[in-house]
């Protein structure tokens, strides 16, 4: 008699549902790098940019929402006549477990998504441990999920040079959106204390104004220093190794933070970083160990760390190498890929 041969179990169609997909943010670039790692997994994948006025939800096993807070806005505005997508999961960003889920209206639109999701994705056990503080829900549902670290794709030198400033002296870089809680003008105050002490160094600041206010604060900011600050505005994801290449350290000076991806990135390419001690930076970077850390809004805290990594060559050199090895260990994008389709088999086949 002839043996039938197994089919394999069909895979899920998965929606990644993210509020932006084409500027440079860190929604964007994390979404993107999902659904290329699910598709190399085989799954079907589309993707949707709900805030960029693409609130299409085509068909799908699963619906992946990224950002609580403005899908549940966007939901009960435009659709708020229909159950949002089920099975749903959701993965709580940066804004909303440090801020939102502390805010009034953003806490009831925080609550409103969770009620709805199958599962929720983490960041981090802090970032967990932070929201069962506030939710009473099931914990059960609740998945830690580290960030990958996203491709970059070759790109000509000559596509990238002109978000590229000629490297003067010791450099450091602050990748960031611009925006209140990115805190970039602290950078410039605690750097301009090393050139007052005499140090050689210089600020290049990367990244699209999110908040106009502060985007001209920080334009501002960047003339009146101009001769040690440059702010170069947005960058495309494939250009960022250029910069990191002609950086000798790259900040974050976020006062939150969810899995910052720009981090990740400093240390696979091999740049020590200083960050701000917030609870998202502690999730990439260990004290001593792959990074600094200084006090949150403390400008003598970062004056001091910033001109340690300034004269000590030996430690930045000590903690890069300590950090590629790190990245390696603990950021794989394919790991992260399987730990999602693990999660999506359970809520599809729990439907």
């Amino acid at each position: 008699m002839r043996q039938q041969t197994k089919k394999a179990p069909r895979l899920p169609r998965v929606l990644l549902a993210s509020p932006f997909l084409t500027a440079n943010r860190g929604n964007t670039i994390t979404v993107r790098r999902i659904a290329e790692a699910l598709r190399r997994l085989g799954l079907e994948v589309e993707t949707v940019a709900y805030a960029e006025g693409d609130g299409i939800f085509v068909p799908a096993d699963v619906t992946h929402v990224f950002h609580a807070s403005r899908f549940a806005r966007f939901w009960q505005r435009e659709k708020g006549h229909l159950a949002p997508p089920s099975p749903l999961v959701v993965t709580m960003t940066g804004t909303d477990v440090n801020v939102d889920l502390f805010d009034e209206s953003g806490r009831y639109d925080v609550f409103w998504t969770l009620q709805h999701a199958a599962a929720v994705v983490l960041f981090s056990d802090e970032a967990r441990e932070m929201l069962l503080t506030q939710w009473s829900g099931d914990p059960s549902r609740l998945y830690v999920v580290p960030q990958g670290l996203s491709p970059f794709p070759s790109a000509p030198p000559e596509d990238c040079a002109r978000y590229v400033p000629p490297k003067r002296g010791f450099t450091f870089l602050l990748p960031a959106g611009i925006r209140p809680i990115k805190n970039v003008r602290f950078a410039v105050r605690g750097l301009k204390r090393l050139r007052e002490r005499g140090l050689d160094v210089y600020l290049v600041i990367a990244g699209p104004v999110l908040d106009p206010a502060e985007g001209e604060r920080v334009r501002r900011a960047a003339q009146e220093e101009r001769e040690w600050v440059t702010y170069v505005g947005e960058v495309p994801h494939v250009c960022m190794p250029a910069l990191y290449a002609q950086a000798d350290v790259v900040l974050n000076t976020s006062r939150a933070e969810g899995q910052p991806a720009a981090l990740i990135e400093a240390l696979h390419f091999g740049v020590p970083v200083l960050a701000s001690n917030v609870a998202g930076n502690r999730t990439i970077v260990r004290q001593e160990e792959n990074g600094l850390l200084y006090t949150d809004l403390d400008e003598d805290d970062f004056a001091a760390k910033a001109a340690r990594l300034v004269r000590d060559g030996a430690l930045r050199r000590r903690l890069a190498d300590a950090g590629r090895r790190d990245v390696a260990a603990r950021f794989s994008a394919e790991a992260e890929a399987r730990r999602l389709l693990a999660i999506y088999q359970a809520v599809w086949s729990g439907c």
